[in-house]
């Protein structure tokens, strides 16, 4: 599965409650299922892009959502009719001690609904977790805005249109989102990796100073052997790849690795190469616990052969 599948899920399925809608008016069964409907299909696209980045936290944040939301809507509807009924009690009895309490017959309800709201204000700050985590995998700026709202929206439902009015703007925000996730998770074209310039006296000069998007460092049995800046679109990792491990380690494959940088999403994806040794990422064995192609980030340990450790750096 691929973003773009996230993107066309997300995308439909955050649109249809406001389909929905139109539906509640003349048949609403009709617009409780396309309701559901949606939230399913943003339900798979949070699914995919979770695997895509191999980070789990952007599907359990929300479900944990899902759950608290539930526990809400149920303390809410069973709580607040038990609290009727009991409320209800209460003032019959103090009818014929003298008088009708009010307050006995409102408190229980109004302890429900500020319990209730606490749980969802919980509950949307769990999807705020999640959003801002695809943020910052994928780089789209409009998922961390959209859980801002919907967060501050679920704050402010105690002033009723305003809440409201915030959570449909990042509702909105949402849309967008996921309608702008990239299409591709890798890159399918290339630029060439630069050549060091040679003078007519045919000595290698200096190339041009590059920006520096992500870096490589290299240690040999915990000691910094060397690092590598990666500027390219593709680099190979490898005891003879671009980006070159000791060749002391022969458990290190000729070519092992694949990077491939995505300059307009800013992503670097991690490809793992036809190979009997295996690689690690983070602990965590690559192409099996962790999937091809993975989405590195900041601070990421890979470990490779039987001495080489690299750490990635990303400054952008």
């Amino acid at each position: 599965m691929e973003l773009k599948n996230a993107k066309i899920l997300g995308g439909i399925g955050t649109l249809l409650p406001f389909i929905s809608i139109i539906f509640l008016f003349f048949l609403p069964l009709l617009g409780l299922i396309v309701s559901l409907v949606g939230f399913i299909l943003v339900l798979i696209a949070l699914k995919i892009i979770s695997d895509v980045v191999n980070e789990n936290r952007i599907f359990s944040f929300y479900i944990f959502s899902i759950c608290l939301n539930i526990i809400g809507i149920i303390l809410l509807f069973f709580g607040g009719v038990f609290s009727i009924i009991g409320g209800s009690i209460s003032s019959i009895f103090s009818i014929f001690q003298g008088g009708l309490n009010i307050f006995s017959l409102f408190s229980g309800v109004l302890l429900v609904v500020i319990f209730s709201w606490i749980i969802f204000c919980v509950a949307s700050y769990f999807i705020k977790l999640s959003f801002d985590k695809i943020s910052e995998m994928i780089n789209e700026k409009y998922f961390k805005t959209a859980g801002l709202l919907i967060f501050i929206g679920s704050i402010l439902t105690i002033a009723f249109g305003i809440g409201a009015i915030i959570s449909l703007v990042g509702m909105i925000f949402q849309a967008i989102a996921f309608f702008s996730l990239p299409e591709e998770s890798y890159v399918r074209e290339y630029s060439p990796i630069p050549q060091p310039i040679i003078s007519n006296s045919g000595i290698k000069e200096s190339l041009p100073t590059q920006r520096k998007y992500g870096e490589f460092h290299i240690y040999l049995d915990n000691k910094f052997v060397n690092s590598y800046p990666v500027n390219s679109n593709k680099s190979i990792i490898g005891r003879e790849g671009d980006i070159k491990t000791p060749e002391s380690d022969i458990y290190v494959s000729r070519k092992q690795l694949e990077v491939l940088f995505d300059k307009n999403n800013k992503i670097f994806y991690l490809y793992l190469l036809p190979s009997k040794n295996p690689v690690y990422i983070n602990e965590k064995r690559f192409g099996e616990v962790v999937n091809s192609p993975y989405i590195l980030r900041d601070g990421d340990k890979i470990k490779i052969g039987a001495r080489t450790t690299l750490i990635f750096k990303k400054f952008i």
